[in-house]
């Protein structure tokens, strides 16, 4: 389900392109998090991630990096619906993440509040897959990034 509703998010996004707007983006992020799990326990880090990704017609983000601390690997997937041009832009984004330390793979969903030039406010709700064990994460990410190609 969770990866229908990813590929439906970026179908919808290349239904709506005109044009050949494509910019490459590599580089890193600095996540600050806190995560809450369906217990209560509360969880506050700062993560190094390392991206590439490719935005298409400032409407789609498509990306995959890997997180040094935790040796993770993940997909950072979002549909632009309240675009660049508006006061607050805002993304619903789709994640998944594959640790190879714990063989473990876990699916989030939620938004992206474009704040500033400077970063992002997230906030979403994941779990483990094949087990429903629900978590809310609010945070930030704060691009360290470059554009490597652009048409």
């Amino acid at each position: 389900m969770f990866l229908g509703l990813v590929l439906g998010i970026t179908v919808a996004g290349f239904a709506q392109q005109r044009g050949p707007k494509i910019k490459v983006i590599g580089g890193m992020r600095v996540n600050p998090m806190v995560v809450v799990d369906s217990h209560g326990n509360k969880k506050e880090f700062t993560r190094l991630h390392t991206e590439l990704g490719v935005l298409l017609q400032k409407k789609v983000y498509l990306s995959a990096g890997y997180t040094p601390y935790t040796n993770t690997f993940y997909t950072f997937n979002e549909y632009w619906f309240r675009g660049f041009d508006k006061k607050l832009p805002v993304s619903i984004v789709g994640i998944l993440e594959y640790n190879a330390d714990t063989d473990r793979t876990y699916a989030n969903l939620g938004f992206n509040l474009k704040l500033s030039a400077v970063g992002n406010g997230i906030v979403m709700i994941g779990s483990e897959v094949g087990r429903w064990e629900r978590v809310v994460k609010v945070g930030a990410f704060i691009p360290l990034s470059f554009v490597i190609y652009q048409k």
